[in-house]
């Protein structure tokens, strides 16, 4: 038996070696980086595929409905690593690596993280669309879930964002605008969704701009 240090496997022969290297964290982190890589340089090749086995994925999916929401529930982090190098080609360490640079606060507003997923605080990556799937330099920073959304709303347009904020300006009752702080705070908004209309709420609460 040898051992590879690289890999942390044991193996006794080439094909061992094979074997075990690609099913190891590190050779499956590599695989992905390397499919990665082929799909920017290839961006039609696997629509084409897909396309031309369209019968076959339909059959199998037929035939494995749950299948693929069962996986994601049972291997969440694996589906998060892989996730995190086909959309935006980077690593779990360098998503991690990013939040610690920014000192655990969003990009965009400066508040901190909190919560996972897609909680309206939890972390998330905030990419250039007019990249390729899996490019990293298309990531721009590590956001929050809403800034996210309401960039994502306005489709990363400049101009777009100027016209709501003419908008709310022009149109907006400005003793119902709220103040950025205020507008961060969380115990208002929790209370804010539970009434029927936000006037409603600035009644009850008597918040005078």
């Amino acid at each position: 038996m040898k051992y590879s240090k690289a890999y942390d496997i044991w193996y006794t022969d080439k094909k061992d070696y094979d074997n075990k290297r690609k099913k190891s964290p590190r050779g499956k982190e590599q695989v992905s980086r390397k499919n990665a890589k082929y799909r920017r340089k290839n961006p039609n090749k696997h629509k084409e595929w897909k396309t031309k086995n369209s019968d076959y994925y339909a059959e199998w999916d037929a035939k494995n409905p749950d299948y693929h929401t069962k996986y994601r529930q049972e291997n969440p982090e694996v589906f998060r690593k892989n996730k995190l190098i086909r959309r935006y080609g980077m690593t779990v360490e360098e998503h991690q690596q990013m939040i610690a640079e920014q000192d655990n606060k969003c990009l965009r507003c400066g508040k901190p993280f909190n919560g996972t997923g897609t909680q309206r605080e939890a972390p998330v990556v905030d990419h250039d669309h007019s990249y390729p799937k899996g490019d990293r330099n298309s990531v721009r920073g590590i956001i929050h879930s809403y800034c996210n959304m309401m960039i994502g709303h306005h489709k990363d347009n400049i101009e777009e964002l100027k016209i709501s904020i003419d908008y709310l300006e022009k149109y907006g009752r400005p003793e119902y605008i709220t103040t950025l702080e205020e507008f961060y705070d969380e115990t208002k908004l929790e209370e804010v969704s539970d009434k029927n209309t936000l006037e409603e709420f600035y009644n009850e609460n008597k918040l005078d701009k």
